[in-house]
């Protein structure tokens, strides 16, 4: 077996290869679950494979039981741990913080407040009920802020939202946490 670098996986320890394996430069693996690779197999550069998602259907994302009455309307109680301070010190040293959610507005904003991080945001832009327009999000903020795509990193929580950065050319990183994790059993 032989492996290019610069080579990115979350564990390793989810790669299982054959004999005569090749994975050429420039490879990421989201092993969150299981990736099987046969036996004489090669892997060009740059190639990306994800175990990782989350539902992208509105109705599948819903709490079922939420009303407003109960406050419940996420599963998600706290932000992900570090997240807080990652926010605090990207501003502290003078960072453009925007959010890009798939979430509607109001459900945003509850969010937000719930979680104590409605003042955390330069921008935030919510999604739509009928498509993904986080890679148009992404570039209407580049524009604003007059920006090339390389000189933004997008932090995501799903492999889509890897996907949706790459399509302004923008650097993406997916965050692996407790909720994949859940989503995996």
């Amino acid at each position: 077996m032989s492996v290019g670098g610069p080579f990115l996986c979350d564990y390793g320890c989810n790669i299982i290869t054959g004999s005569n394996v090749s994975i050429n430069m420039n490879c990421s693996f989201i092993d969150c679950n299981q990736i099987k690779i046969g036996n004489n197999v090669m892997i060009a550069s740059n190639v990306q494979i994800y175990t990782a998602t989350h539902a992208v259907e509105l109705a599948e994302r819903l709490t079922p039981d939420w009303t407003p009455e109960s406050g419940k309307h996420y599963e998600c109680s706290e932000p992900y741990e570090g997240i807080p301070d990652l926010i605090a010190a990207l501003r502290a040293k003078g960072f453009i913080l925007a959010l890009i959610t798939g979430k509607g507005e109001r459900s945003c904003r509850i969010t937000l407040n719930e979680f104590g991080m409605e003042h955390d945001f330069d921008e935030i832009l919510t999604g739509s009920e009928n498509e993904n327009i986080k890679a148009q999000s992404l570039r209407l903020l580049l524009k604003k802020y007059d920006l090339l795509p390389a000189q933004c990193v997008y932090i995501g929580d799903a492999v889509s939202d890897v996907s949706e950065a790459e399509k302004p050319g923008s650097y993406a990183c997916l965050l692996c946490g407790e909720q994949l994790q859940r989503q995996k059993n």
